[in-house]
Formats: structure tokens, sequence, C-alpha cells
């Protein structure tokens, strides 16, 4: 006896409705802008994030060294980053974990100055 498999065939408006969808979402990123990611693997030199956009981006490693020397960066986790470029000569968009960090608490910064708070 022998087993057939059925291959679904993927429905065109489904499909229009994820590219356009990503389309928007492409459209909306801009340098500058921060955002949430998630990792996807972590290399000896580089930290691979997916951040919605059409390719990955890249952190250098170094960003998520710790005061004790260790990474503090694992697959499956989510980070803030800051996009500096959308794209290097690699395809790749160029992100940064310190310069979010360094934004967000300035941003903190200001809102409790703006509130008389400490």
């Amino acid at each position: 006896m022998t087993e057939t498999t059925q291959i679904e065939t993927p429905n065109p408006e489904s499909f229009a409705a994820l590219f356009e969808a990503s389309a928007t979402r492409t459209d909306q990123l801009r340098e500058g802008d921060i955002v949430a990611g998630t990792i996807l693997k972590v290399s000896k030199d580089t930290v691979v994030v997916d951040i919605g956009y059409k390719s990955e981006g890249v952190i250098s490693l170094h960003e998520f060294i710790n005061a004790e020397g260790n990474i503090s960066a694992t697959a499956g986790d989510s980070v803030d980053v800051l996009i500096e470029s959308k794209e290097n000569e690699d395809g790749l968009v160029m992100l940064s974990k310190e310069k979010a960090d360094k934004l967000k608490v300035w941003d903190e910064i200001s809102a409790a100055c703006e509130r008389d708070e400490l």
C-alpha cells in the first residue's frame, strides 16, 4: 500500500495579506528607531536578531558582554535594539543594543524631569 501525501496549495489571498503586512512593516522601520527583536543566533563575533524586517539584523557580540565578562544573550531572548542602518554591504540590518539601552534610559530621565521627579 502506498502512502499519499497531500501538499496544501497556499491561499493566494492569505499570501497577499502577508506580503502587504510585510511591506507595511518594512516601510515603517527607519534608521534611529528602537524596535523589539528576537535573538536567532549567537556566533563568535555577532548576534543575529529578527526584527520582522526583510532580512535579519546583526549586533556585535561585545554589546552583550556583562560586567562579569559573560555573554548575556541566548537564542530566543527578546531584546530592544536601535536600527543603525537598514542594509550593510552583506544585505543585513545593522543594529545596536547599547544605543537602544542608552536612549531608553535618557527617555526615562527626560520623562521624570517633566513630571518633577527624581
